[in-house]
C-alpha cells in the first residue's frame, strides 16, 4: 500500500506524491523505527525504502532520496519483481521532484519507460502508464506545455484500447490533463472536443473515479461554453448534469451538482433571467443548505450571495438584505476562512442595498459590523475588504454632510492600509484620498465666502487627488480625474481644470458626465457651477465624434 502511493494520483497541477492517512504514517515510522536494530549491510532493497519513505513522509526529502538511491542500488543485486523495482524509481521520481529538480525527475519517468515499456505484463503496463501521467504533468509544470499534451496524446496512443480498469483511468486522466492545457493555451475548441471525447468513451463506465470525471468534464464543458457567451448551451449540460448525478451520494459528485446549479444560475443571471436564476438557488439551498461537507457550505453560501445579487437586480432589495442576514445567521459563527469570507461579503453587500434604499446609518452600521469582525484579520482578501467597507463608511458620512467624521475615516484608510504592497490596498487607498479630497471639495464650497478657507480646502484636495492618480485604475479613476478637474475649476485653474475634465469624461464616458453634473449641482456657487456645465456640454461635444 505505502508502495503505490507513488503512482495512484492524478492531480493537473502537480506531479502525484505520495499521500498518507495517520495510520499508515505511524505504520511507517513503527517499521523504520524497527529497522535501527538491525544492521544496514544486511538491509534489503525493502528495508532501504521502508527508512526512506519514512523520512519522505516527514518532508526530509534530501534524506529520502539518499536512501531511496541506496534501495535501488540494492535492488540491482536483488532478483526483484519488475513492479517493485519501478516502485522504487517513482520514490527517487518524487524525491527529485519535492527538491525543486524537475528535469531529474522527468528523466527518471524516461528510465521507467525505456526500461519497462516493451513489457505485456499488465502489472507493469500500468505502472508505465502512470509514469508517463506523471511526466505529462511535470512537463506541464515547467511550461512545456505541448511537450506535455504529446505525452497525454502518446498515454492515450499506447493504452487507450486496454481493457484494464486502471490503465483505462490513467488513459481518460491523460485526456482531462489534457484538456486543463488546452484551456490554459485558450485552445477552446479544442479544449471542448477533448471533454466531448472523455463522456464519449467514458460516460457509461461504472467505476466511481471516472464517473466523478466524467462530471467534472461536463462541468467544465458548460463553464467554458458560459464564458464565451453560449449560455443556452451551458445551461443545457448543467441540467445534464445534474440529470445524471443529482441522486448519487458521493461527496465528489455532490459537489459537482451543486456547482452545475449555481453555474446555471449564474447564466440566466447573464441572460437576465433573474426570475429563474433565484429558483435555481433556491434549488440548490433546498438540495445541499443542511449538508455539513464544507466544501458544499461554502458553494451554498456562494449561490446565496448570488441570490441576494439577483433580487436586486430585480429591484427587490429588501428579500435581498434578508438574503444577506441569512448568510450571516447561518455562517457568521463559522471558522472556516472561506465561509469568513463569504459572510464579509454578504455584509458589504448589505451595506450597498441599505446604502441604495438611503438607510444611511443602517449600511453605516453594517461596514462597522465588518471592521470590528474582520478589523484584525491577517486574510488579505478580509483585510482588503475591511479597507473597502471603510472606504463606503466614510462615503456614506459624506452623503449624511458628515464631512469631519467621513475625513477621519479616510485618514483611518490611510493610516492602516497605504503603506500594504496589494495593488488593491494601493487602489482602495486612492479610493479614501479621493473620498476626503471631495469632502474637503465640498467643504470649500461650504466657506465660499472665506476665499483663504476655501483655498486651502482646495488646495488640500488637489494635493491627495494628485497623489491619488497615481494607484487609480478604470471607473477609480475617471471619478479622481474628474473631481481634479472640479478642484482646479474652482481654483480658477482652468487650462488644468479642462485637459483634466476632458480625460475624465473621455474614460467614464456619459456616466462620468452624469456624475460631474451632480458636483456641480451639490452646494452650486454660481455663477460658477453653470460655467463648469457649460465647459462639460462643450466638452462632451469635442468627444461624441470619436465615439
Amino acid at each position: 500500500m505505502a508502495q503505490r502511493m507513488f503512482s495512484n494520483a492524478f492531480s493537473t497541477d502537480q506531479v502525484p506524491q505520495p499521500s498518507a492517512d495517520a495510520a499508515t504514517i505511524e505504520a511507517v515510522q513503527a517499521a523504520s523505527e524497527a529497522l535501527e536494530s538491525k544492521p544496514e549491510r544486511d538491509f534489503k532493497s525493502d528495508d532501504h525504502f521502508t527508512r526512506g519513505l519514512n523520512e519522505f513522509l516527514a518532508n526530509r526529502f534530501d534524506s529520502a532520496l539518499h536512501i531511496f538511491e541506496k534501495a535501488l542500488e540494492r535492488a540491482q543485486v536483488e532478483k526483484l519483481m519488475p513492479e517493485r523495482h519501478i516502485w522504487l524509481m517513482f520514490a527517487r521520481a518524487a524525491s527529485l521532484g519535492e527538491l525543486g529538480r524537475s528535469e531529474e525527475s522527468v528523466a527518471v519517468y524516461d528510465e521507467i519507460d525505456r526500461s519497462f515499456g516493451p513489457s505485456d505484463r499488465i502489472s507493469v503496463r500500468e505502472l508505465v502508464a502512470a509514469a508517463l501521467l506523471n511526466k505529462g504533468v511535470k512537463l506541464c509544470q515547467l511550461n512545456r506545455r505541448e511537450e506535455g499534451i504529446a505525452i497525454y496524446d502518446e498515454i492515450d496512443l499506447r493504452f487507450g484500447e486496454d481493457t484494464s480498469p486502471d490503465i483505462r483511468e490513467r488513459v481518460a486522466y491523460a485526456l482531462f490533463n489534457k484538456s486543463i492545457v488546452l484551456h490554459q493555451l485558450d485552445r477552446m475548441d479544442e479544449e471542448i472536443a477533448v471533454y466531448d471525447e472523455v463522456n464519449r468513451r467514458y460516460g457509461n463506465d461504472e467505476s466511481p473515479a471516472l464517473v466523478e470525471l466524467v462530471a467534472v468534464a461536463l462541468f467544465n464543458k458548460s463553464t467554458k461554453l458560459g464564458e464565451v457567451g453560449r449560455y443556452e448551451e451551458a445551461i443545457a449540460i448543467c441540467d445534464e448534469i445534474v440529470r445524471c448525478y443529482g441522486k448519487k451520494e458521493s461527496v465528489a459528485l455532490r459537489l459537482v451538482v451543486a456547482k452545475a446549479l449555481v453555474g446555471k444560475g449564474s447564466w440566466f443571471g447573464q441572460l437576465g433571467r433573474s426570475e429563474e436564476a433565484v429558483a435555481i438557488i433556491d434549488e440548490v439551498d433546498w438540495r445541499f443548505g443542511k449538508d455539513d461537507n464544507s466544501a458544499l457550505r461554502e458553494l451554498v453560501a456562494n449561490a446565496l450571495l448570488n441570490k441576494g445579487t439577483y433580487f436586486g437586480r430585480l429591484d427587490r432589495s429588501e428579500e435581498a438584505i434578508a438574503v444577506y442576514n441569512e448568510i450571516d445567521r447561518r455562517y457568521g459563527e463559522d471558522t472556516s476562512s472561506a465561509l469568513r469570507e463569504w459572510v464579509a461579503r454578504a455584509l458589504v453587500t448589505k451595506g450597498l442595498a441599505l446604502g441604495q434604499l438611503d438607510r444611511r446609518e443602517e449600511e453605516i452600521a453594517s461596514y462597522e459590523e465588518i471592521d470590528r469582525r474582520y478589523g484584525k484579520d491577517e486574510s488579505l482578501f478580509l483585510v482588503e475588504l475591511v479597507a473597502k467597507a471603510l472606504v463606503s463608511k466614510g462615503n456614506a458620512l459624506v452623503k449624511l454632510d458628515r464631512r469631519e467624521e467621513a475625513i477621519a475615516v479616510y485618514d483611518e484608510v490611510e493610516r492602516r492600509f497605504g503603506i500594504g504592497d496589494s495593488a488593491v490596498l494601493q487602489g482602495v487607498t486612492a479610493d479614501a484620498l479621493n473620498g476626503r479630497a471631495y469632502a474637503r471639495i465640498l467643504q470649500a464650497k461650504h466657506s465660499w465666502q472665506t476665499e483663504v478657507g476655501r483655498q486651502g480646502f482646495l488646495d488640500h484636495a488637489i494635493s491627495d487627488l494628485t497623489r491619488a492618480q497615481v494607484n487609480s485604475s478604470g471607473g477609480s479613476r475617471a471619478t479622481i480625474l474628474g473631481n481634479l478637474g472640479y478642484a482646479f475649476f474652482l481654483s480658477g485653474k482652468t487650462d488644468h481644470a479642462e485637459d483634466l475634465t476632458k480625460e475624465c469624461l473621455r474614460l467614464g464616458g456619459d456616466e462620468s458626465l452624469q456624475a460631474q453634473r451632480a458636483d456641480a449641482g451639490v452646494q452650486r456657487i454660481e455663477l460658477l457651477d453653470s460655467e463648469y456645465e457649460t465647459l462639460l456640454d462643450r466638452l462632451w461635444d469635442d468627444l461624441r465624434p470619436e465615439s
